[in-house]
């Protein structure tokens, strides 16, 4: 991706750069391209924008040497790409529970009503289990 584009707007590019030069003509044609971002580029809980731009070559010129010089249109769209957050939770022993997780954890009594755990704890957290409680429910949400 051009180095001005990503210090003006913080973007780093995923595609390499030639990618942008397959399948370049002036003739008329439906031209595709795919591209599938390599397992575990994302984490989980993490909110990402992606930019497309579809663009129509009309017409093109090698006039000067080493160069790539073309005149075309284009349209573009951006999207965002939510990644869910992971919660695994594993006994410990039979007195606590430990809960690796990504995101906010947050807690309910009633599966309706949802706040954070406060204070907010770091993964891994180790729960002791109390006896004698009411139940508590747990989930993630992106941060």
């Amino acid at each position: 991706m051009d180095e001005s584009f990503v210090a003006a707007t913080g973007h780093t590019g995923l595609i390499p750069p030639d990618i942008y030069r397959a399948g370049l003509t002036p003739a008329p044609s439906t031209n595709s391209l795919s591209y599938t971002v390599p397992a575990n580029t994302f984490g989980n809980g993490e909110t990402h924008t992606a930019v497309i731009v579809f663009e129509a070559v009309i017409s093109t010129n090698s006039a000067l040497p080493g160069s790539i010089n073309f005149a075309s249109y284009n349209n573009g769209t951006r999207i965002q790409i939510v990644t869910v957050p992971s919660l695994t939770l594993k006994t410990e022993n039979e007195n606590s529970l430990m809960f690796t997780f990504t995101g906010t954890l947050q807690e309910s009594t009633d599966l309706k009503t949802w706040s954070d755990v406060s204070p907010q704890p770091t993964s891994p957290w180790q729960m002791s289990i109390r006896k004698n409680i009411h139940t508590i429910f747990y989930r993630v949400r992106n941060n």
